[in-house]
């Protein structure tokens, strides 16, 4: 089951909300004799996380948890660039939280409302007791003061879910809806893909006293509000034919080179380890 990017938080009668973890979505099937992790898109995700395998093994009985794998900081925030980086089986903070419950011991629990499904999963995690395995715990219809506390910590965002809902397998619907903590900043482009009639994307950077680094590149936002005939007009006089970037812009595709004299603004949700920005769209030029 998929969320749907919205983007005010609210607060509503008979809905939870949620942290939203920044991490692997991860299903775990688990029988007497085996334990299988798998990505949404079915990849096995066993090799990946052996130590879970290992200890959702002790889980007693038959279930198929769904949730987010995730590596934690000493204050408790999830870090998606050192989760993607782990090295097999090194000591970081490695925490399965687990927020439905599909299956258990036979029983198909995706009929029944959420909040239902919550109150068995919670019991079950609680009894088990397995090391690195945690409930995803909730608030219950205080969306806004929930986001403003994930905001203030520095974290992705949060989840809301209708909490009479069913759980509908693989379908994206507005029964889940989730809330992304984005930053924007403003940074000069020094490139293009396509050409001055078609953008189709921008590289661009920062400059770091007299150089200028490459941090990102972005094909979103760039129809809203007139953004390509905005950068059609003020990128045509800039046109040079050597990269203006430091560093070699990680780009497979041809590209323009610009004069870094022009300005826009990007919303981003976070750096990543290598120094670029993460999920990147086009808000406007300044």
């Amino acid at each position: 089951m998929l969320c749907t990017l919205v983007s005010r938080p609210f607060d509503r009668e008979n809905w939870i909300f949620e942290i939203k973890w920044d991490g692997y979505r991860t299903i775990a099937e688990i029988t007497e004799s085996s334990v299988r992790l798998h990505s949404r898109k079915r990849k096995s995700l066993n090799g990946y996380f052996p130590e879970l395998v290992e200890t959702l093994g002790n889980l007693r009985g038959e279930a198929v948890l769904d949730g987010e794998v995730v590596v934690l900081d000493v204050e408790g925030r999830s870090h998606f660039e050192q989760l993607r980086h782990r090295k097999r089986r090194q000591k970081d903070h490695l925490v399965y939280y687990v927020f439905d419950l599909l299956y258990l011991d036979g029983r198909d629990l995706r009929g029944l409302p959420l909040l239902r499904r919550k109150e068995i999963l919670k019991t079950l995690v609680e009894n088990a007791a397995l090391p690195g395995i945690e409930f995803s715990d909730h608030v219950e219809e205080q969306g806004k003061a929930l986001f403003e506390t994930a905001t203030k910590r520095g974290l992705e965002g949060i989840i809301g879910k209708d909490a009479d809902s069913p759980y509908l397998s693989g379908s994206r619907t507005d029964f889940w809806l989730k809330f992304k903590n984005y930053r924007i900043e403003s940074f000069h482009i020094g490139g293009f893909t396509g050409n001055l009639n078609q953008i189709e994307s921008l590289l661009f950077g920062m400059f770091k006293g007299k150089e200028f680094i490459h941090v990102g590149h972005t094909d979103k936002g760039l129809a809203r509000g007139g953004n390509r005939e905005q950068l059609q007009r003020r990128l045509k006089e800039l046109m040079r034919l050597t990269s203006p970037f430091k560093n070699r812009p990680d780009v497979t595709t041809a590209v323009h080179w610009v004069e870094p004299k022009v300005t826009c603004r990007v919303r981003f949700l976070e750096w990543t380890q290598d120094g670029n920005v993460r999920h990147a769209t086009l808000v406007g030029l300044d």
